[in-house]
């Protein structure tokens, strides 16, 4: 009787803990996965700075990147240009813990990449070039479709990587680092073939149009022109409608 009353109070001191635990764990993953939901919904709604700091309370690599992409698309396309480097450089800072804490996540190594880009534009191309970014970003990039083969906006980044590169250092881009203007299409076409409803992909294929050569002017601007028709679904597409026009005005202005 004593050993049978011992056998229970056993396993209730195993099954109990395992109980709290469960009870616990759910609602705590439940919270996180709330939260980038609603940081993704302050996005959506035009409330970066809201959705980014958010984010980054979430504290996950995924929590974490999603706060260096917002920081990166506010510096990008909301930022004054003397706020942008300070900005880009947290970005990078962000998806850098991400990768950390969450090393096989395509997501984080793509927000990487994307910073770097973004602050090398913001500090010259050839300054960037001599610190070694070209290198960095190529391999951010790499990593990210290594984890996940069909990822449209790492094809995407790899485009600007080679139109980028092409733009600013020319001949010795292509010797040096291995840019190639077919590279770039290629990468273009696959990302528009995975989400060709992508406003942002759409955009950087007609800027990187423009920087590899002025004789893809006209398949710029039927791009943009996609754009300009387009029906925007949330604050960052709007953004980009609105600098489709812009660009399409001033392509219209040069001619």
């Amino acid at each position: 009787m004593i050993m049978k009353s011992y056998s229970n109070i056993c396993i209730k001191c195993i099954i109990l803990p395992v109980i709290i635990f469960l009870f616990l764990a759910t609602p705590l993953a439940s919270i996180y996965a709330q939260s980038l939901q609603d940081a993704r919904l302050l996005f959506s709604q035009g409330k970066w700075i809201e959705a980014a700091k958010l984010a980054k309370s979430e504290g996950s690599g995924e929590g974490l990147a999603l706060a260096a992409q917002i920081t990166s698309y506010y510096g990008r396309f909301i930022a004054s240009e003397d706020e942008q480097e300070e900005i880009f450089s947290r970005s990078i800072k962000l998806a850098s813990k991400a990768i950390e804490i969450s090393p096989n996540s395509a997501f984080a190594h793509l927000q990487k990449a994307h910073a770097m880009g973004r602050y090398s534009q913001t500090v010259g191309i050839l300054e960037a070039l001599s610190e070694g970014y070209a290198g960095k970003i190529f391999d951010s990039v790499s990593k990210a479709l290594s984890i996940e083969p069909e990822y449209a906006s790492a094809y995407a980044l790899m485009g600007n990587w080679h139109a980028e590169i092409i733009d600013s250092a020319g001949f010795v881009g292509r010797m040096v680092y291995g840019a190639s203007e077919s590279e770039s299409l290629e990468n273009y076409k696959k990302a528009i073939r995975i989400e060709p409803n992508n406003f942002l992909i759409r955009l950087e294929f007609a800027n990187g149009l423009l920087k590899l050569d002025y004789d893809y002017k006209n398949q710029a601007t039927a791009q943009l022109k996609m754009l300009a028709k387009a029906t925007p679904k949330n604050s960052l597409e709007k953004i980009i409608n609105t600098q489709a026009k812009k660009m399409l005005n001033k392509l219209e202005l040069e001619n």
